[in-house]
């Protein structure tokens, strides 16, 4: 039978490195796990003819902010001025720029788009673009 030497101070850094390298890997872990919040919110719905955008963005006017569409990609941009400092009890509302781009999911027209902001609410209509019709291309003989 071996015998084997008890070392305790050896032994209690080896479980606390465990302890910490246990630590570590749970704290990766959940932050990997974290869902980043984007602003503004926003719900995409399609009816026949069109997508609707609906992002709500409230406390700004509609001057402030700046809708593109690229290809089916639609950006919304703005920026919300800082309040007033003050003693704040809880400020959970965040100022600043933001910008938000979102993918479509089929081609958009894009001479028909409209948008409207009312209560907070921006409203984008995206018709969808028709079906591509085919293009009939003439020859011409060359007589030469």
């Amino acid at each position: 039978m071996a015998v084997i030497s008890w070392a305790p101070e050896t032994d209690i850094l080896a479980n606390l490195r465990c302890i910490h390298e246990e630590l570590d890997r749970m704290w990766e872990s959940a932050s990997r796990s974290t869902v980043e919040l984007v602003f503004p919110p926003i719900i995409i719905s399609e009816a026949e003819d069109s997508y609707l955008v609906r992002a709500e963005i409230t406390g700004l006017k509609l001057a402030d902010l700046d809708i593109s569409l690229s290809g089916n990609s639609l950006t919304i941009k703005g920026e919300r001025k800082e309040e007033k400092p003050g003693a704040y009890h809880r400020q959970e509302r965040d100022s600043g720029a933001f910008s938000r781009m979102v993918g479509l999911p089929g081609s958009i027209d894009g001479d028909r788009v409209q948008a409207s902001y009312a209560n907070g609410v921006l409203k984008v209509v995206l018709p969808k673009a028709g079906p591509k019709k085919p293009k009939m291309i003439k020859a011409k003989v060359d007589r030469r």
